[in-house]
C-alpha cells in the first residue's frame, strides 16, 4: 500500500514537473515513437525513449544511478508506469548520465543534467 502511494506521489510530481517546463507534444504521428541516444552538449549522449500522445507531456526522471529500464519493471499483472501512462499521453524516460546506455564519465567529470532544451526536438511540433 505504502509503494503504490508512493509511486502516485511521484507520477503526479513528474506530471506537475512537465507542466511547469512548458514542454508542448504533438501527435504521435507527427514526432513518431523515439528510443535511442541524445547529444545533451560537451560532448555527452544519453539515452531518451518517447511513446503516447496528448498533453502533458510526462518526463519520467529517475534517481541516484536509475536508468530508464527501471520505468519498465512491473509484474506481469499490471502494466509498467511507462505503458500505462503512454496509454494516455506522451511520456518520455532517460537515462541518468553515466548509466549503461549513456556516456559512462569519470568521477570527477561534471554531469549535466536533463533539461527542457534535450527534449524539444522530440516533444515538439516540427
Amino acid at each position: 500500500m505504502k509503494r503504490s502511494f508512493r509511486l502516485d506521489v511521484v507520477l503526479i510530481l513528474i506530471v506537475t514537473l512537465a507542466q511547469s517546463l512548458g514542454v508542448v507534444v504533438a501527435h504521435a504521428a507527427e514526432n513518431g515513437n523515439f528510443a535511442g541516444l541524445v547529444d545533451i552538449g560537451g560532448g555527452r549522449k544519453m539515452y531518451l525513449k518517447c511513446s503516447g500522445i496528448g498533453l502533458p507531456a510526462v518526463l519520467l526522471v529517475g534517481g541516484l544511478r536509475a536508468s530508464a529500464d527501471d520505468w519498465d519493471i512491473s509484474d506481469k499483472s499490471k502494466p509498467t508506469v511507462f505503458t500505462g501512462v503512454a496509454k494516455f499521453t506522451r511520456v518520455c524516460v532517460c537515462d541518468r548520465p553515466g548509466t549503461p546506455i549513456g556516456d559512462k564519465p569519470s568521477r570527477s567529470d561534471p554531469v549535466p543534467q536533463p533539461q527542457r532544451r534535450m527534449l524539444l526536438p522530440i516533444c515538439t511540433p516540427c
